[in-house]
């Protein structure tokens, strides 16, 4: 049977929600603002093979892009992880961070398909923004 979440609106299987009954885990990685041949076509695929449910965090810095993955700690992220350093010759590595959640409002960029467009358009488009 589907619940849909009175909280946040999230539906899954079983009576308790997926996102708020659990704890999440949080993973970090670090861009230098250095070229990478080939990163979009290798990231619009990553990101049409991660597992559900997870959020994805961009954030510009002076000293290159952070990116963040979050998911609740049932989702099996570890094998996304590591095919993505694969992908890249293990020259990227995820770190895992500790980060205290707050709950607050946010805005976000919600896709029911699994590769966004915008991760698809445009050759010289960065696959991330």
């Amino acid at each position: 049977m589907i619940c849909t979440c009175p909280n946040c609106g999230y539906e899954s299987t079983g009576e308790t929600c997926t996102l708020c009954a659990q704890p999440w885990q949080s993973w970090e990685l670090l861009f230098a603002p250095i070229p990478i041949e080939d990163l979009r076509q290798q990231v619009a695929v990553w990101v049409g093979q991660l597992p559900q449910p997870v959020t994805l965090e961009i954030a510009a810095l002076r000293t290159g892009v952070r990116l963040r993955l979050h998911a609740p700690e049932s989702v099996p992220v570890q094998p996304a992880l590591e095919a993505f350093a694969a992908m890249t010759s293990h020259q990227m590595r995820w770190q895992r961070v500790e980060l205290e959640v707050k709950p607050a409002p946010v805005l976000g960029l919600h896709s029911d398909a699994h590769v966004p467009v915008l991760a698809l358009t445009g050759l010289d488009t960065d696959p991330l923004l």
